[in-house]
């Protein structure tokens, strides 16, 4: 993990315990098996600031999942 994405972890690490959400949150490594990692997601974020469409999204809403959104492109008509 570089310094930038340590510092980027760190702090969002840090607002996980200030909101106390560590019981509710995981960190995970990265993974090409999404089929597992959306069934065993509660929630799908997606937190893009310019999006042309948003696939994912149409990708997350298909497995069943909640989907949080940014009022970006596409993704406020999705």
């Amino acid at each position: 993990m570089g310094q930038t994405k340590k510092k980027y972890y760190d702090q969002l690490l840090q607002k996980v315990v200030e909101y106390g959400v560590q019981d509710m949150v995981e960190f995970i490594d990265f993974t090409n098996d999404l089929v597992t990692l959306r069934e065993d997601s509660d929630v799908e974020v997606v937190c893009s600031r310019k999006e042309a469409f948003g696939r994912v999204a149409i990708e997350a809403m298909d497995c069943g999942n909640p989907l949080i959104v940014t009022v970006a492109g596409g993704l406020m008509y999705v």
